[in-house]
This record gives structure tokens, C-alpha cells and sequence, in this order.
């Protein structure tokens, strides 16, 4: 008989702790499951605030209203203008990363700078560049790397330089340039790729001596001094990062600065490689740095020619002791979270619904955000360098 109880006892414990077990493993799951489909949800309401039509923004104020009134908005799905007589700078945009359709900048008298649009890597249509009397350069398109349309740059009288459209690799379907008074190099490298190796067509006119039409533009491809053939890349090795970039040709290539940063923007010189003078076929070039920072290090390469006259790289990027991302802890947090930062930038809090319910500026290193005014819930977090997470308030 006790044999009989004690084994009827160990069946009933046993599934007690079974279905105890079950519990907590079906607890756990549904938290999961939740925190997941919450930071979905609330990605795509995100995104989904980009206009549903075309933009045009014409004074600075609407370009400075823009991440207010679109919140999350990074791949624009349409077309957008730029067109006011008041527009100086297009800093507001810094977050978007793609546009849909055209891109038009025109007739803005007092933009000098294109920075706001550093992020953009492709354009879905037209670059219309026209008619802005004091843009000297093209810059903020560094990143650009992809145009499903024509490109048109006229009658910018303070233009003096194209490089900020050197990294565009594909889509270009017409090129033309025209009426820059004082645009005297408009030879670069994917353009001239453009015109004499996809034949596209292209218009060459009116432009300062040496870009005055297609015969001057042609001679200035043919004697540009270094064809990219491999990007620059950064990768680690142990302690150090290692650079290597290829080149097709070279002519009177002198020599390449190795420039560092660690913030992407400002930049010093830590080395220098030697060119080939001229060399016309393909050449592999490397460098080590031995003593990078214990984070994100970012690198760019000055191509210098013998006369002195130089072109950046694109920009490569490489993190000694693990990826470049931003923490945020405790989490779940009732009164405070700390967030250690990768660089001074923006911290968004939104609500269930996607809305914009706080913004902190964050220094490089640790922060404190007081969350106590949160009432219980889940939040959705998100930096300026695109990490995210769901926050628990409890």
C-alpha cells in the first residue's frame, strides 16, 4: 500500500513540475513573441511615415520640419524638390538614405552645401542639379552610388568641382552639363564611364575652359590619373587594421595619403604609399595600421599627382573590439537607462503607435535618460546610427 501512494505521490509531483514547467515556457515564449512583433510593427509604422506623393520643399523651414513631420522617413519612396530662396542648408535630411524618384535642387541662391544628403546612396530617377549661384561643389552625394535617370547639371555659376558624384557605379541614362560658368574640371571617373564606355548621351557645353565642351571633357578623362578598380576596404587583423584598394591605371599617380579619422568627418594623415608614376595596367595596394582605436576607425585615401592636384576615396570603415553599435541597458528599466553611444547623436523614444514621444541628444561615451515620467509598457528606441530596441518600462 505505501508502495502504491508513494508511487501515485511521485506521479502527481511529477506532473506538477511538468505542467509548471509548461508555464514558465509558454510565459517566456509569449514575451518574446511579443517584444517581436511590437518592434515590427513598430518599424513598419515607422517606415510607413514617408509621404505617400511627391515633396517639394521650398523654404527652410519645411526642410528643417522634415524629420517632424515624417518621422522615421529614411527611404523616400517619391520624388523630391528642393526650390527656395531661403534654403541654406539641408541638414534636416540627414537621415534619408534613398529616394524613389527624381531628385531635383534647383534655384536655391543661398545653398552652399549638399552635406544634408550625405547618407543618400541611390537615387530611383533624375539628379537635376540647376540653377543654385552658390553651390561650389557637390559633396554631401559622396554616398550616392546608383542613378536610374539622367543627370543634369546647369547653370550653378559657383560650381567648381564634380567629385561628389565619383562613387556612382551603375544607372546613369544621359549626362548633361552645361553653362557652369566656373566649372573647369567636370572629369570624373564614373562619368566618364557613363559617356565613353556605356555611350550614353551626353552634352557638354558652355562650362569654364577645360570643360567648355565634349572634345575638352573627353581629353580630361583620358588623362584622368587613377581608375578605381577595387574600393578601399578596411579589415582586422588582431589589433590592427589592414587597407587595400586596387587600382586599373595610373598616370603621374605620386602617392597616397592614408588618412584616419574616428568620427567620419575629420581626418589626419597616418601614413603614405608610394605611387607608380604611370602604370597602365592593374595594381594592388595595401597598408597596416598598427594602432587604431578600441572602436569605430574610419579611413579615406588622398590620390596625389605629381603637379600637386589630388581626389579622395570613398570612405572604409573598421571596429577594433566588436561591431560599431550603441548599448542600452537596464533592460526591462523602471526610472533610469543608460546608453553607451559610439558618437554625439539623436535618441528617439516612440510609443506603441509610432509616435514620437521623446528625443535626447547623446555625448560619445555613457548617458542617463530619465524614464520615470513612462507610463508601463513597451517603447520602441532608436539612435541615429540605425540601433534599436524594445524598451520594457516596468
Amino acid at each position: 500500500m505505501t508502495n502504491v501512494l508513494l508511487t501515485l505521490n511521485s506521479t502527481r509531483w511529477k506532473s506538477i513540475i511538468l505542467f509548471t514547467c509548461l508555464q514558465v515556457c509558454l510565459q517566456v515564449c509569449l514575451q518574446v513573441c511579443l517584444q517581436t512583433c511590437l518592434q515590427t510593427c513598430l518599424q513598419t509604422r515607422l517606415q510607413a511615415q514617408c509621404p505617400m506623393g511627391d515633396v517639394n520643399l521650398s523654404t527652410q523651414a519645411e526642410v528643417d520640419a522634415f524629420p517632424t513631420n515624417y518621422p522615421g522617413c529614411t527611404d523616400f519612396p517619391n520624388s523630391l524638390t528642393i526650390s527656395g530662396n531661403d534654403i541654406t542648408n539641408l541638414n534636416a535630411l540627414i537621415a534619408l538614405t534613398s529616394i524613389g524618384g527624381d531628385l531635383s535642387i534647383d534655384s536655391n541662391d543661398d545653398l552652399t552645401s549638399l552635406t544634408g544628403l550625405g547618407q543618400v546612396t541611390s537615387i530611383g530617377g533624375d539628379l537635376l542639379i540647376r540653377n543654385n549661384n552658390a553651390l561650389t561643389s557637390l559633396g554631401g552625394l559622396d554616398q550616392v552610388t546608383s542613378i536610374g535617370g539622367g543627370l543634369d547639371i546647369i547653370s550653378n555659376n559657383a560650381l567648381t568641382s564634380l567629385v561628389g558624384l565619383k562613387n556612382i557605379m551603375s544607372g546613369i541614362t544621359g549626362i548633361s552639363i552645361q553653362n557652369n560658368a566656373n566649372l573647369a574640371q567636370c572629369a570624373v571617373q564614373s562619368l566618364c564611364d557613363a559617356a565613353f564606355v556605356n555611350m550614353v548621351t551626353t552634352i557638354i557645353l558652355g562650362n569654364d575652359t577645360g570643360c567648355a565642351d565634349i572634345t575638352e571633357f573627353e581629353a580630361a578623362c583620358i588623362a584622368l590619373p587613377v581608375e578605381w578598380s577595387k574600393p578601399l576596404q578596411a579589415s582586422v587583423e588582431g589589433n590592427a587594421i589592414r587597407l587595400t584598394w586596387s587600382v586599373a591605371q595610373q598616370i603621374d599617380n605620386s602617392h597616397f595619403v592614408v588618412e584616419h579619422s574616428l568620427d567620419g568627418l575629420s581626418f589626419t594623415p597616418i601614413g603614405i604609399v608610394k605611387g607608380d608614376g604611370t602604370w597602365l595596367e592593374e595594381k594592388d595596394f595595401s597598408f597596416l595600421h598598427l594602432a587604431p582605436r578600441a572602436k569605430a576607425n574610419y579611413y579615406r585615401l588622398q590620390q596625389v599627382d605629381f603637379d600637386g592636384s589630388f581626389e579622395y576615396s570613398p570612405i572604409a570603415v573598421a571596429t577594433i573590439g566588436g561591431s560599431a553599435q550603441d548599448k542600452l541597458y537596464p533592460n526591462p528599466a523602471q526610472d533610469w537607462i543608460r546608453v553607451e553611444s559610439i558618437h554625439p547623436q539623436v535618441l528617439s523614444i516612440y510609443d506603441a503607435l509610432g509616435r514620437t514621444i521623446e528625443q535626447h541628444q547623446l555625448r560619445e561615451g555613457n548617458n542617463e535618460i530619465n524614464v520615470s515620467n513612462l507610463a508601463a509598457g513597451f517603447y520602441y528606441i532608436k539612435t541615429s546610427t540605425a540601433n534599436t530596441w524594445t524598451l520594457i518600462k516596468e
